[in-house]
Order: structure tokens, then sequence, then C-alpha cells
């Protein structure tokens, strides 16, 4: 026979299998998932953006917000009807800042008394109807600032000489009843020159 060892192209004869021989066990590989995967699954569902979200409606909503107003003061209108008042040019507009504080706080006497102040000058009998505007209470109840607007209104009149002014004799008594028969010395005075002593 024909010896085959060493020859090339000689095919090397493969093992036969057997019926009793065993098939090669495929290895399965057990897949784990990952952490990142466990997070992915568990994860909150994202809320769908609205209209609601968009900054247009957002600026809206800030502007729809009601938002409180001072009160209205008559303090910074005084101050600046004080400031005006120092300038001639500018006293028209204190005059009308002065008002403005008498209707807001009818019973703070400086507005009468500086808007009086301002108006004797050019026009007395003006003056003596700003004083006759104060809320006065009863003679009993009245205070030396109600007194010196009292004052005011007898020491104006008496000086114009107008003793049978209507708001005259009213404010002589009530400006006795709190300061004293002597703050009325000198107009008691007067009146019995004039003969005018039905006032007393």
């Amino acid at each position: 026979y024909f010896s085959t060892r060493g020859r090339a192209g000689a095919a090397t004869p493969t093992k036969s299998t057997g019926p009793n021989s065993s098939p090669s066990k495929t290895s399965k590989t057990q897949v784990i998932p990952r952490k990142s995967d466990k997070a992915d699954c568990c994860q909150t569902p994202i809320k769908p953006a609205t209209s609601e979200d968009l900054p247009e409606h957002k600026a809206t909503s800030a502007v729809n917000i009601p938002v409180s107003v001072n009160r209205r003061s008559h303090t910074p209108r005084l101050g600046l009807a004080r400031a005006l008042s120092r300038t001639e040019d500018t006293q028209g507009q204190a005059c009308q800042l002065y008002e403005e504080v008498i209707t807001m706080a009818p019973e703070v006497h400086d507005a009468y008394i500086e808007l009086a102040d301002l108006l004797m000058k050019s026009d007395p009998l003006a003056a003596v109807e700003i004083y006759c505007r104060f809320p006065l209470k009863a003679a009993a109840e009245q205070t030396f600032d109600d007194a010196f607007i009292t004052g005011e209104i007898v020491r104006i009149l008496m000086k114009q000489e107008l003793f049978d002014h209507p708001n005259l004799a009213s404010n002589f008594i009530a400006y006795g009843k709190v300061m004293g028969l002597r703050c009325l010395e000198k107009y008691i005075s007067v009146l019995e020159e004039k003969y005018k002593t039905n006032l007393l």
C-alpha cells in the first residue's frame, strides 16, 4: 500500500464521534441589568410643558397681583407747602397745598395758621375766614392751640376796627375763657373808647 505519511495535501483524519458521545455544551451568559437601567425605568415621568410655563404667562400673572397703595397723608403736603411759601413766586402753590391739608386733616392747626399768615399781608379778612373754618370745640374743651386761633381772629378784627363783625363776640369770649381776662384788657380798653361795650 502507499503510505500517506509526509505527503503534501494529505487529509488529516477527523475524529469521529460515536453515538454515545455527548454534544458540546453551549455556554449561556446571564445578563444582569445595570443600575442605570433600573434608574431609567423608575424615573418620574416628565410633566409636559403648558402655556402657564411660558414667560409671557408668568409676567401677565405678576401684573395681575394686587398691590397695596400707601394711604394719602397730609404730612408731605404740609412740608412742601412750607418750602414753597418761602419764595414769593411759589406762594400761590403753597396756598393750594395748605388748602389740601385742611381738607385732608381739618384738625391740624398749623395749616390754618400758616395759610392765614400768607394771606394776612394782602387780605386780612381772608385770613380771618381761614381761621373761622377751624372746627373749634366747646369753650370748656378748647386748648391753648385753639386759643391761638381765636386770639388771632380777635386781634385782626380789632386791628381792622370791625367791631360789628359776626365772628368777633364768640371768639372774644372763647379766647378769654382759655387765656384769662388779662389777655383781653387791651381789647376792652379799645372797646370802651369806641363805645362798643355791648360786647363785654
